[in-house]
């Protein structure tokens, strides 16, 4: 597919490289505005739910909770983003300087409108949609693109909601378990009234109102 891309006079290539420096920051701060915030929101409201012992739809972001959601993000990049950052820079379309800038941009504005719009959306399958269309405005257009591994990237898309649901799910359930053959019911006397780490629970004994 490579091979069956447009090539460019190496002197355009050049100029386009400084241009992605800017293109590759706005790409950047429109990640860490939408996909840190998904990281950090879940983060948050089990802080406020087990403060407050309510549920609520929005909860108070601290600071602390976007500087780690922000370093675990870095960490993850540093320790494994490099597989990734080959499967979407290499073996999806052959990209260049001045297609990396049209690539950036276009990702970046749409992960922002979603962002100002205060919608979740994944910042990955913003920049693959934008690979492809790179890839087929050359002249070749299909030949272009590397169909089999975008039809990989398009079946892990579908199956990791469900993985990870399932995971989630099957976790809850073991310490849901735990916690009820361990724990006495009566050993957090939860009424009307009670209070735990000085917040009022206001529900009964059994969750209910």
């Amino acid at each position: 597919f490579r091979n069956c891309a447009d090539q460019y006079p190496d002197e355009i290539e050049i100029r386009f490289k400084a241009v992605q420096v800017i293109s590759a920051s706005f790409m950047a701060f429109s990640a860490g505005a939408n996909d840190i915030a998904n990281a950090a929101g879940p983060v948050a409201g089990t802080i406020q739910t087990f403060q407050t012992a309510t549920i609520k739809g929005q909860a108070e972001v601290s600071t602390w909770v976007l500087v780690y959601t922000g370093v675990a993000t870095i960490i993850g990049l540093a320790v494994l983003g490099a597989g990734v950052m080959a499967t979407v820079g290499h073996n999806t379309t052959k990209i260049t300087p001045s297609r990396g800038v049209n690539i950036e941009i276009g990702a970046a504005l749409a992960v922002t409108i979603g962002s100002i719009l205060a919608i979740p959306t994944s910042a990955t399958q913003c920049v693959i949609g934008a690979v492809v269309a790179v890839g087929l405005c050359n002249k070749n257009h299909r030949n272009a693109v590397n169909w089999s591994l975008l039809g990989k990237i398009f079946c892990t898309w579908v199956l990791t909601p469900f993985t990870s649901g399932a995971v989630s799910a099957g976790i809850y359930a073991l310490l849901r378990f735990a916690a009820e053959s361990q724990v006495p019911p009566d050993f957090f006397p939860i009424s009307n009234t009670s209070t735990a780490y000085g917040q009022h629970y206001p529900f009964g004994v059994n969750g209910n109102n």
